[in-house]
């Protein structure tokens, strides 16, 4: 989340000194109609924040997984061509169908590891940045509750 969009959350949801004031001689039934429509209103803009965060992330992670694609379909066209030329000039040798057998096993590791690399690289939480709003949320509202508690006690 950029700071701005931080910003914007937390301005959205926090108190003016005077609301602050009136508050605390409030009574209890609008101390808590206030504090559900608080978290109402909290999570509405964290489910729409995380809405968004996911489509950013999504639409990048497709544009690398074309980017991606296309440079695999090109690499596999340029062994393919290499491979191709290689068996014809092995053909000529006395053991070069053994030799082009060795070649397709180096080819066949080579391709484990890149497969087994990219099972390692792929993200596995692509939503770690809303999973930490959603705990500063949470938090947010703990200490909204306790200060909203805190005012009922004083007032009683």
């Amino acid at each position: 989340m950029t700071p701005s969009r931080r910003e914007a959350r937390s301005s959205e949801v926090a108190l003016d000194p005077r609301e602050r004031r009136s508050l605390d001689h409030a009574p209890t039934g609008e101390l808590i109609k206030q504090a559900l429509d608080d978290a109402r209103d909290l999570v509405r803009i964290e489910v729409g924040l995380a809405k968004e965060e996911a489509r950013t992330e999504i639409k990048s992670l497709k544009h690398a997984a074309i980017a991606g694609t296309i440079a695999l379909v090109v690499a596999l066209l340029f062994l393919s061509a290499l491979t191709t030329a290689l068996v014809f000039a092995l053909a000529k040798l006395p053991h070069g169908a053994d030799i082009a057998l060795v070649l397709a096993g180096v080819y066949l590791v080579a391709s484990v590891i890149a497969g087994w690399l990219a099972y390692r690289l792929a993200p596995k939480a692509m939503a770690a940045s809303t999973r930490r709003n959603l705990e500063s949320d949470i938090r947010q509202i703990k200490e909204i509750t306790r200060h909203k508690e805190h005012a009922v006690e004083h007032s009683a």
